[in-house]
């Protein structure tokens, strides 16, 4: 496996839309803009931020739009937290303390089973104790547009 097919296999978990949307945005960008025939990692990133910012991502909006209050402020704080620190994977404690820093106590039991159900639902992953987003796209979309300052606005 090439470094591309790793780099678009971690962005998108082979999900075969979010495969094909990166493909066909990196191709129209060396088509249109690079005029080269090729495509480097770079370009595998700037595919991911242009399909970000123009909103073309619909799989990570409809998940989004079908997630609980409190699924999304764990699906937020999880993904500003491991975007700004650079991590693959965030720890039970970490995320918690993020979300408790954000908006005070979180109940235990609600964190937990909310948790579980994103795990249930394939948003998230977990191993020993430590999550992380399967489709890295979604967790770069979420970071992007539903920061966790945001996302506490609108539960307050």
């Amino acid at each position: 496996m090439t470094d591309n097919q790793e780099f678009t296999q971690k962005l998108t978990f082979g999900q075969p839309y979010l495969t094909q949307l990166i493909c066909h945005t990196i191709v129209n960008d060396l088509n249109d803009r690079k005029k080269r025939n090729y495509a480097a990692i770079d370009d595998v990133d700037d595919a991911a931020e242009k399909i970000i910012s123009e909103g073309k991502d619909k799989f990570s909006e409809q998940i989004w739009n079908q997630a609980t209050t409190w699924e999304r402020l764990i699906l937020s704080a999880a993904a500003e937290e491991m975007t700004n620190k650079q991590l693959d994977v965030i720890g039970v404690e970490s995320l918690y303390s993020k979300i408790e820093t954000a908006i005070g106590k979180f109940p235990g039991k609600e964190y937990m089973d909310t948790l579980n159900s994103l795990v249930s639902k394939d948003i998230l992953a977990v191993k020993e104790v430590r999550y992380s987003f399967p489709v890295n796209l979604l967790r770069k979309w979420i970071a992007d547009r539903h920061p966790l300052a945001k996302v506490r606005a609108e539960i307050a």
